[in-house]
């Protein structure tokens, strides 16, 4: 019977040692887990905010190249205007002269 108690005692042992293993493989396995989802969470905060810096580069370009064209049409627009001021009788008269001569 002492024989068939240090079997069962063994066997009990035995089984709490596969447990602690079986544990700890899961908690290392958790632990592996975490580290993988905190490295993909800091890639995905790295590349936001790669991306709110080139949107922020890409509004400033879009910002001064509209400035610009902005200004560019204020430029001809004043060219044409003085252009017309410039020409005004002349071409009002020709238009004129067509009309009742011809």
């Amino acid at each position: 019977m002492k024989i068939l108690n240090e079997i069962v005692e063994l066997d009990k042992k035995a089984a709490a040692r596969a447990q602690a293993e079986i544990d700890e493989e899961r908690k290392r396995s958790a632990e592996v887990g975490n580290a993988e989802a905190k490295s993909r969470e800091e890639k995905i905060d790295s590349e936001r905010e790669r991306i709110q810096k080139l949107r922020g580069e890409q509004e400033k370009t879009l910002s001064e190249r509209l400035s610009g064209a902005e200004k560019e049409k204020d430029r001809r627009c004043k060219e044409l205007s003085d252009i017309f001021s410039e020409n005004k009788a002349r071409w009002k008269s020709e238009i004129i002269s067509r009309i009742t001569e011809g």
